[in-house]
């Protein structure tokens, strides 16, 4: 199989340049959309394709570097947990980077408690997420789930 590298990744709309050029959209509206199947070998691309946005958008390099970390951790696990297809979205405000990552599992992740699974292999990847991101959370779908972080995009 061999996925879409990054500058081909301009699904669901237009993909802007910097901020300034990006349309006045209402909240939640994406202003990229990206499909991959939902294979591990997607993960990766998920990440070259947001980061490759975000640096068009001149978001700061520290937002970008937690994007690169979160979105790793969500559309792995809607790899490994989830089913189907995964999609991307991605909108910015002038303040915040909003993502969301979709499979068509309705089983929403969870926070791990460390103290009672000290010796669990995994489950800690979403505290990473609650750590880092300025808010997070989950909704139902009609076809699955969607696992949503937002991230500061302002310098300082």
């Amino acid at each position: 199989m061999t996925l879409p590298g990054p500058g081909d990744l301009l699904l669901g709309g237009a993909v802007y340049g910097s901020p300034q050029e990006a349309p006045a959209l209402a909240a939640g509206t994406p202003v990229a959309r990206l499909q991959l199947p939902g294979v591990a070998e997607s993960v990766p691309t998920a990440r070259a394709f947001l980061t490759d946005l975000l640096r068009r958008w001149k978001v700061p390099a520290t937002a970008v570097e937690d994007v690169e970390l979160l979105v790793s951790e969500v559309a792995g696990n809607a790899v490994r947990h989830g089913r189907g297809d995964v999609a991307v979205e991605v909108s910015k405000s002038a303040d915040t980077v909003h993502i969301e990552v979709h499979d068509e599992e309705r089983s929403m992740p969870q926070l791990v408690d460390s103290e009672v699974h000290p010796d669990a292999e995994g489950g800690r990847g979403m505290w990473l997420v609650d750590a880092l991101a300025e808010r997070w959370g989950t909704r139902g779908l009609d076809n699955g789930k969607a696992v949503w972080f937002e991230v500061a995009a302002r310098q300082g």
